[in-house]
């Protein structure tokens, strides 16, 4: 068993809740004299992406720590939430079509998703609030949840426009610029979400914590586990998470869940979910109801979480297995079956639950 004495921080960030959990073996700060280590959005070079998670310095370790990870959390929402006015995407939504001034972690997410963008073929869309809106995924899902959509039908009916005749984005790192048309306007939700889990990990590996688990919403990413104590984290039922399918055996890496049955909807009496194929303009229509992809960047693993459900199983698997073959996606599909599809040597790290579960390999 490992020595330590386990911490838990919970707390809700980014419309979703936040999990951190550490293994705490003595000071994490380090040997008094040493240089405080860089907080979570700080860069190689020196310079910040972000606030320094400073805390309160007379708290004691724990709670200085648990501070810090929520301060993290909260600085990533106001640089990247759609939903906030004054955040710096909502801002960049704003401009005009010339450059406009970002910061270095709204521009390091910028440049996640322009990549991922070509890295899928389009299939993951950063501008795809438009369709998002037009669906009716105007405001956070908590406040979506709350109220009852009677929108007139020809309004559900008309396509929202599509994002794949978007312009591309044009960055400029070295004055830390972002450029766009005028009506072209970003979600990076998802991928924010992950982006922020694996920064932090990275951070308290720095800070000394050797051990731990940060799982926002489903984007998470471990580290530290032996071979004989690995972490176990549940893969729930695509109907909800009474239901467990399977169980994910890691020591090290990420994964994140993308569904199209956990953000969903009514409009005008027409079913919605917010996975939006930018093709169409519309909520997704294909075969993965679910997929959770396994891999070694929560980031990455929700880009593809979310190009699974789009694209669907076969064209899914054609471009997961082309673009990221160290990926491992498992798909839950709308007859009920479980499919793996990606990564051969992570494949043993994904254990069914039930036996008589329908389920094959592509």
């Amino acid at each position: 068993m490992t020595a330590g004495l386990y911490r838990t921080a919970r707390f809700r960030a980014m419309n979703t809740d936040v999990e951190a959990v550490w293994l705490e073996e003595g000071p994490a700060a380090g040997k008094n004299g040493e240089a405080a280590a860089p907080g979570p959005g700080d860069t190689d070079d020196g310079g910040s992406c972000g606030l320094r998670a400073a805390g309160q310095a007379d708290a004691p370790e724990p709670e200085r720590l648990a501070a810090d990870i929520a301060d993290w959390f909260a600085y990533v929402e106001q640089t990247c939430s759609r939903f906030l006015p004054d955040s710096g995407l909502a801002r960049l939504n704003r401009s005009g079509p010339g450059p406009a001034l970002v910061s270095p972690a709204l521009l390091e997410v910028l440049t996640l998703a322009d990549r991922a963008r070509r890295w899928t073929n389009g299939c993951f869309e950063p501008f795809i609030l438009p369709a998002l809106e037009t669906a009716g995924y105007d405001v956070s899902f908590e406040r979506l949840a709350e109220r009852e959509e009677a929108a007139p039908a020809e309004q559900v009916a008309r396509p929202a426009p599509s994002a794949a005749a978007c312009p591309l984005l044009r960055l400029d790192p070295a004055v830390g610029a972002a450029a766009k048309a005028p009506e072209a306007r970003l979600d990076l939700g998802g991928l924010a979400k992950g982006w922020a889990v694996d920064r932090l990990a990275v951070w308290l590996k720095g800070r000394g914590v050797r051990r731990g688990l940060i799982n926002a919403g489903g984007d998470l990413a471990v580290w530290g586990a032996a071979e004989e104590e690995p972490w176990l984290l549940d893969v729930a039922a695509p109907a909800g998470p009474e239901e467990r399918i399977a169980v994910i055996r890691l020591t090290e890496g990420a994964a994140a869940t993308s569904s199209i049955r956990r953000r969903s909807w009514r409009k005008g009496g027409e079913a919605m979910h917010h996975l939006i194929d930018p093709r169409t303009g519309r909520s997704a229509a294909s075969d993965v109801v679910q997929c959770t992809v396994i891999g070694s960047r929560a980031a990455d693993c929700e880009v593809w979480a979310k190009t699974m459900c789009i694209a669907g199983r076969e064209e899914g698997t054609v471009l997961l297995e082309g673009k990221a073959p160290e990926l491992l996606a498992l798909l839950a599909l709308a007859d009920g079956r479980l499919v793996l599809a990606g990564s051969g040597s992570r494949r043993s790290a994904v254990h069914f639950l039930r036996q008589q579960e329908r389920r094959e390999d592509l």
